[in-house]
């Protein structure tokens, strides 16, 4: 029997455990989840052509690739012994080690599935184990959050072309979507960057699939202008795991007001999953 026929049947069966056909114990099988998130790289492989086939609560293969040539750590996820991605390599180091010495039994599932959204928040996923609970004992009330899983916060779902979103602080938190030309040219008084912004926007590219999609290199900044920049980088992304090249940090356009004068030039860069960005020269 395939091991992930096997993990579905003891899933399905309810938690009951026999011993020669006899009541041993009632025990429950309790989930407890150690990673959720969105496959990475999803677009790359066969899952937008399996997406209309996949179901929430399908069971994926996680496949250990130690000879990756980008990540050692790499942990590709098959559906149906098809490959629709990886987990994102931020998340993957300590499962790796895991998966590796084969403790615990670690089991992925599809939570949620948007094929209405960007590629990289189509599908979902949780990696959990399994854990015999025996029904009279208590969870311990320290792992009560492993048991939980959250609703995904979709970025790229209701929002028009090339739209960025900026967050107000403000008593409802109110979240605006509004047009990234528009908001770039509206925000600059001169004329000289009015001109670079209407001249570098390149049409045949979505920016409005990022949230805060501007970026800069501190490598290739003055070391003052750096760290004033390192000052307003974005919650919503860690350029860190993004780019190939060091150094990059992504702004919040929040907070951009005050620099947009400033800028002197821009390109479009992408990073290692296809994204397109702004990166601002000072």
């Amino acid at each position: 029997m395939k091991r992930i026929d096997f993990i579905k049947g003891l899933i399905a069966i309810g938690g009951m455990s026999f011993l020669s056909g006899k009541f041993v114990e009632a025990k429950q099988f309790k989930k407890f989840y150690l990673l959720q998130s969105f496959v990475r790289g999803f677009r790359h492989y066969e899952g937008p052509a399996l997406i209309d086939q996949m179901k929430e609560g399908d069971l994926l293969e996680l496949v250990r690739e130690p000879e990756n040539e980008y990540d050692p750590c790499a942990i590709a996820l098959h559906w149906n012994n098809k490959k629709i991605g990886f987990v994102p390599a931020e998340d993957n180091e300590m499962l790796s080690k895991l998966l590796d010495i084969g403790v615990p039994e670690l089991i992925a599932e599809i939570i949620f599935l948007k094929p209405e959204a960007a590629a990289w928040e189509n599908v979902n996923i949780a990696i959990y184990v399994l854990k015999e609970i025996p029904i009279s004992e208590q969870l311990p009330s320290s792992a009560a959050y492993l048991t939980e899983l959250e609703t995904p916060h979709y970025r790229t779902l209701k929002r028009a072309d090339q739209t960025i979103m900026r967050i107000k602080n403000s008593d409802d938190d109110e979240l605006e979507s509004v047009n990234a030309y528009q908001w770039l040219t509206k925000n600059t008084k001169q004329e000289k960057v009015k001109k670079l912004i209407e001249t570098s926007f390149d049409p045949a590219i979505d920016y409005g699939k990022q949230v805060d999609f501007l970026i800069v290199n501190k490598k290739r900044l003055p070391s003052s202008l750096a760290e004033q920049l390192k000052s307003i980088e974005s919650e919503l992304y860690s350029a860190d795991q993004m780019f190939d090249e060091e150094g990059y940090i992504v702004l919040s356009v929040r907070k951009m007001e005050s620099y947009i004068d400033r800028i002197s030039g821009m390109v479009n860069v992408a990073d290692k999953l296809g994204r397109q960005f702004l990166e601002l020269k000072f």
